[in-house]
């Protein structure tokens, strides 16, 4: 068998990596909100946000072949979906809200995999907050200020997906 016909030509990984970039660089005219909004592994958001403060071209050109770089461990489909919509001018925002809101419901109800997840997809995370909130959001559930308690759990879900 033929290994050289599964593997992919110079100019077919060239395309591609240049493909790439262009992505990047899609994500990077988007407003903080908007790139907020897309769910991206957090060293691309890092990437995304520090080529907006660099000036000089060389060094953007290079920190805009990095973004390309992690793009090529990642699905790129949900990007691309996710432009796509804010092209047309469908809001991202309100489909990100209520994954917040599952996700502290989630955590409310007992489900500890939420935790664990938001442990590994956040991991600026800090722990004892995240349980302090559930704790509270728990302990509340049918009191008075059972609604405060959850709007802090959710309030503070969206500061760790933002950052």
């Amino acid at each position: 068998m033929d290994n050289h016909l599964d593997e992919k030509s110079r100019t077919k990984i060239k395309k591609e990596a240049h493909d790439l970039q262009k992505l990047g660089e899609r994500l990077i005219s988007l407003s903080h909100d908007q790139l907020g909004a897309i769910d991206i592994p957090p060293e691309l958001r890092e990437a995304v946000r520090t080529i907006r403060s660099i000036n000089s071209n060389q060094a953007k050109r290079r920190q805009l072949q990095y973004i390309g770089a992690l793009m090529r461990t990642i699905d790129t489909q949900p990007i691309h979906q996710a432009l796509s919509y804010i092209e047309a001018g469908i809001s991202l925002k309100k489909n990100k809200d209520t994954q917040e809101k599952e996700w502290a419901k989630a955590l409310v109800d007992g489900d500890d995999s939420v935790h664990d997840t938001l442990l590994s997809r956040f991991p600026g995370t800090d722990r004892q907050k995240l349980q302090q909130l559930t704790r509270n959001a728990r302990k509340l559930k049918e009191g008075p200020n059972a609604l405060k308690s959850f709007k802090l759990l959710v309030k503070y879900i969206k500061e760790l997906s933002i950052s």
